[in-house]
């Protein structure tokens, strides 16, 4: 079984984007409650308690942070949206060829294969089927190749058939 695929900017950010929001997320909201706390705790060392004072702290360092998150973001995906070389191995066209002891995917710079004992996990989203070989690193495929979802579908079936030997 193979399917060919056309590699995008989009597709990368989207994959970037993914891995983020799935397998980061939580890191960066403990880090935003520890300095958020962390804030509150410097800033009314000296102070007799006021909760009232408190809580609008708490409410204004939260906004502060989550607006500075957000444009962190946005700076951040524009910027690794501009990372792949167009003449580089990462975008462009690609063959994925399920094959009896592994996946392998072929490109106009070469080919690679992973022994199915290699892939981690095979993950998805409403558009992508990602196939991790490692905690941020995975076959990226777009699911808008596929004919129709009961092509996906048997695609995703034989993968994980392929994957839990």
């Amino acid at each position: 079984m193979e399917v060919k695929i056309n590699f995008t900017r989009k597709d990368f950010l989207e994959f970037n984007k993914y891995v983020f929001f799935k397998k980061r997320i939580k890191k960066s909201i403990s880090i935003a409650i520890f300095f958020v706390l962390f804030w509150l705790i410097i800033m009314n060392l000296n102070k007799p308690f006021s909760p009232v004072l408190i809580l609008t702290e708490l409410i204004l360092f939260s906004l502060v942070w989550v607006l500075f998150m957000f444009l962190s973001y946005k700076f951040s995906f524009a910027r690794i949206s501009k990372m792949p070389d167009e003449k580089g191995e990462i975008l462009g066209e690609k063959t994925y060829i399920l094959l009896d002891d592994g996946l392998k995917q072929i490109s106009e710079y070469g080919e690679s294969f992973t022994k199915w004992i290699g892939i981690k996990s095979l993950e998805e989203n409403e558009n992508y089927l990602f196939i991790f070989v490692d905690k941020i690193a995975a076959y990226v495929i777009p699911k808008r190749y596929f004919s129709d979802k009961s092509e996906t579908k048997e695609f995703i079936k034989t993968l994980n058939e392929k994957i839990k030997k």
